[in-house]
């Protein structure tokens, strides 16, 4: 099974986690999938939603190691408003982060239709 579904909305990619991330390499590899394939696809928007997604791994220590890793920053315009639920809370650092090193504009909500918004408010 694959990782995530994705579908095409008018001007956003909509991606919808679902299984595990093991560890912070798994997290990282998220963040290249998700460019890729908004490029693939020609969009600069993308929302993904994370709330069936399990993270197994310790978010402190994970903080510690995205803060330590080298991570080769990507050249686009991506803009990502991430969805988790709130027993997740502890990863919206991590993934804003993790978007940041990378060059990615990243938001994240519990609120699905604030997410939805924040994205439609960009261009």
């Amino acid at each position: 099974m694959e990782p995530y579904t994705l579908t095409i909305k008018d001007d956003y990619l909509l991606i919808t986690g679902n299984g595990s991330r093991k560890d912070v390499v798994q997290f990282i590899h998220s963040i290249d999938l998700l460019n890729k394939l908004a490029q693939h696809h020609g969009l600069d928007k993308m929302l993904a939603d994370y709330m069936k997604v399990s993270f197994d791994f310790e978010p402190s220590m994970a903080l510690k190691q995205i803060k330590e890793l080298h991570i080769e920053p990507i050249d686009n315009t991506l803009k990502i408003a991430s969805i988790i639920n709130e027993e997740m809370l502890d990863l919206k650092h991590i993934w804003e982060l993790a978007c940041k090193k990378k060059g990615i504009h990243t938001k994240v909500f519990i609120d699905p239709d604030k997410a939805k918004a924040w994205l439609n408010s960009l261009n």
